[in-house]
């Protein structure tokens, strides 16, 4: 974590044995029946299980090439609020995103924390392999065309 610049004390830290054990501890200490989960539209499937497992609804948001829409998040949030449904967390994927691959572009990534922190809504970054990815990513885009082949 200090890595990525994040800094907490041993006793901050809770290990599990994968991120699903992770979800299902967020959604069993955060969620209550009939809260709303916004995410961004598509997202990882197993997410989507586990929350609502603990009969949560899940909203989508749109996203483009550079993720997650912030205007569209607004327009959301307000919606949900005039209609009297409760949002209780934002989860997402903002690096390397499940199914799609787009990485929340940073500029984005402050505009989509602050609409949240304006909202009182709370954050749930998936991380599960943002840091294998990027270096993935790097290594695949830094080969020569020639050297890739497809494998059937």
């Amino acid at each position: 974590m200090a890595l990525d610049g994040i800094h907490g004390h041993p006793d901050d830290v809770v290990v599990t044995v994968g991120s699903q054990q992770g979800l299902d501890l967020i959604a069993r200490i955060f969620l209550d029946p009939g809260d709303v989960v916004v995410t961004e539209g598509p997202t990882y499937v197993t997410a989507i299980g586990t929350f609502s497992a603990y009969q949560a609804k899940i909203v989508h948001v749109p996203m483009d090439a550079d993720g997650l829409i912030p205007q569209d998040l607004v327009e959301t949030l307000a919606r949900l609020q005039a209609e009297g449904r409760k949002v209780k967390l934002l989860y997402t994927v903002p690096t390397f995103q499940n199914p799609t691959g787009v990485t929340l572009n940073p500029v984005r990534r402050a505009d989509v924390i602050e609409i949240c922190r304006r909202a009182g809504v709370l954050v749930v970054e998936d991380r599960t392999v943002s840091r294998h990815q990027s270096r993935s990513a790097t290594a695949w885009h830094g080969w020569p065309a020639s050297s890739r082949r497809r494998c059937n």
